[in-house]
């Protein structure tokens, strides 16, 4: 019987033994403790979309600023320009009339003066005087009298004629007077009406800065609810677990089946082995002690080694 063993062993050794390799790993992987569970992972929490605040520059402020006062400037221009054409038309046609009045005043003298020298000059011929020195006299009176009227008119002319050019001239200074003021006025109301739009900016930007923070919080909010819902069933599964763990220390019911399920491959294995192989084996290969009950072993032990 020996001998016959021994042949049997000088061909199908090495292959029985891979045989009893394979059963001996695939055991062990039935023997690894329970592996920890993979934590739950729920869908990701939720995210929202940010307003983005494009924030004009100062230099497109102030173009936009420009921009609405642009009407108001040309208006307040074109009335400086307004103010000034209409005094200086104003002026021009009261040099004209001036110089009418005094065109008038002038013919008015001369006929006075010409029916003056008519009357003069019937008297003398009435008398039969004409050429004496008392008409000759009275002619030369009039004469001057005419030239000195005539020449008060002329003055009386010229005095208010220098005074409108004086205006005229004056006027613009005064031209350039209003236009002073009006840009004076005109830059406050720029600077006032930029300054209100900076704090319409600043508004917006804040507003803006405060929503997306809310949602950054909401988000935060919802990322730490999925952790601790996740935290709480991952929780759940290590409690069920070491649940079944007790359950196993306390009655064995895996742990059995384990052992039986490991007899079952291993009875299969040395069956294909030679009597003395298989009694080797069991008797002493420390992995048959280590991955068997007493019962499971010795019933192996009884079969195969004795």
């Amino acid at each position: 019987m020996e001998f016959i063993d021994y042949i049997k062993s000088l061909f199908g050794s090495n292959k029985n033994n891979k045989k009893l390799d394979d059963v001996k790993s695939q055991i062990a992987e039935m023997q690894k403790p329970t592996a920890m569970p993979d934590r739950p992972t729920l869908p990701d929490a939720p995210t929202y979309d940010r307003i983005e605040y494009d924030a004009p520059t100062d230099e497109q402020l102030a173009a936009a600023a420009e921009a609405e006062l642009a009407a108001y400037k040309q208006a307040g221009l074109d009335a400086v320009e307004n103010e000034h054409a209409a005094t200086r038309a104003e002026l021009e046609t009261q040099k004209q009339a001036a110089a009418q009045k005094t065109q008038a005043q002038q013919k008015a003298i001369d006929l006075a003066y010409d029916r003056a020298d008519k009357q003069t000059s019937d008297d003398a011929l009435k008398r039969g005087v004409a050429r004496s020195s008392i008409a000759v006299n009275r002619m030369a009176d009039l004469a001057a009298a005419r030239a000195d009227e005539q020449a008060a008119v002329s003055k009386a002319h010229a005095d208010a004629v220098a005074a409108l050019d004086g205006q005229i001239g004056g006027l613009e200074t005064k031209r350039q007077q209003a236009l002073d003021a009006f840009n004076i006025s005109l830059a406050a109301k720029l600077t006032e009406r930029i300054n209100a739009l900076k704090s319409d900016r600043a508004s917006k930007q804040l507003e803006a800065t405060k929503y997306n923070n809310s949602l950054t919080e909401k988000e935060a909010d919802a990322a730490r609810d999925k952790l601790k819902q996740e935290s709480a069933l991952y929780s759940e599964q290590l409690k069920q677990i070491e649940k079944e763990h007790e359950l196993e220390k306390k009655y064995g019911t895996q742990s059995e089946q384990r052992y039986k399920a490991a007899y079952a491959l291993l009875r299969d294995a040395l069956s294909n082995m030679s009597p003395s192989e298989a009694r080797d084996a069991v008797r002493n290969d420390e992995f048959f002690t280590d991955n068997l009950s007493q019962y499971w072993y010795y019933k192996l032990y009884n079969e195969f080694a004795r």
